[in-house]
């Protein structure tokens, strides 16, 4: 019996559990930390210099994009690592032997 990718709704159950893991999560957590800080610098590190305001939704976004962006690729990589290990998946997507 061959394993089948469940249904729709089942995927994006499968993929919210893998992005709720402490691993993933954590290692999103720091990627956007270290992001978000660095855009924040590169947007706003005038504003902060100059002593003037800075905009709050700016400065959520500049964490929320990485973390979400980095939560996103590893939940992919971890489907794609299921399917690969259950022998699920269309021989096109392996990558060819070095």
């Amino acid at each position: 019996m061959s394993w089948r990718r469940p249904a729709r709704h089942g995927v994006w159950r499968l993929a919210l559990r893998f992005a709720l893991t402490r691993r993933i999560a954590g290692n999103a957590a720091k990627i956007a930390l270290v992001v978000g800080t660095l855009l924040n610098a590169i947007n706003q590190g005038g504003a902060v210099l100059a002593g003037g305001e800075i905009s709050l939704v700016h400065l959520a976004l500049n964490y929320l994009v990485p973390y979400a962006v980095a939560t996103y690729s590893a939940v992919q990589l971890r489907l794609q690592q299921l399917e690969l290990a259950r022998g699920d998946a269309d021989p096109g997507d392996r990558a060819p032997p070095s």
